[in-house]
């Protein structure tokens, strides 16, 4: 798997760093930094899942909007033939 494509993809541009985390049950994840300052966390899942995905993003917007601090979802994507992003 490419990162740098994916991110490239997903408009992630000055990739400072880009490391798994390792010990995801369901997902692979990693830890991305830009040169700007940003982190992100990309997890990424096979594309049969993604009812998980829009499940879990709908969830945590729902609680942000009750004032529950939650990390945010930036965007939820089909990544071409692969994983969801």
């Amino acid at each position: 798997m490419n990162m740098e494509v994916i991110l490239n993809d997903l408009g992630v541009q000055s990739v400072y760093s880009c490391t798994q985390i390792i010990g995801g049950q369901d997902s692979s994840v990693w830890k991305v930094e830009t040169s700007q300052g940003a982190t992100y966390a990309l997890r990424l899942l096979p594309r049969q899942r993604h009812q998980q995905f829009t499940r879990e993003e709908n969830i945590i917007r729902l609680v942000f909007d009750h004032g529950i601090p939650v990390p945010k979802v930036h965007l939820v994507k089909l990544w071409g033939s692969g994983p969801l992003c």
